[in-house]
């Protein structure tokens, strides 16, 4: 499923370059991607519950597809600002 998810990513033209840093060993990489080859499941399923959430769809409708079981934990998840 994700590699379908990049590929789609690719034709969709989401082609700029992010930078991402990596620490491992305690060495700290930094590394220029496509944002295409960052997609996968969990950020369809993220975009699907902030876009719900935004759109005034309950969230305990849309914590019943993703199976948060609290409040605290599901606007984490959604990472809605305070604003």
């Amino acid at each position: 499923m994700n590699e379908y998810l990049t590929v789609i990513g690719g034709m969709a033209g989401l082609t700029s370059r992010i930078s991402i840093t990596r620490t491992k060993g305690g060495k700290r990489t930094k590394t220029a991607i496509s944002k295409y080859k960052l997609i996968h499941t969990d950020s369809c399923s993220k975009s699907f519950a902030t876009n719900g959430f935004q759109a005034g769809v309950p969230s305990l409708a849309i914590m019943n597809i993703t199976g948060h079981t609290t409040d605290n934990q599901f606007l984490k998840y959604v990472k809605i600002s305070k604003e």
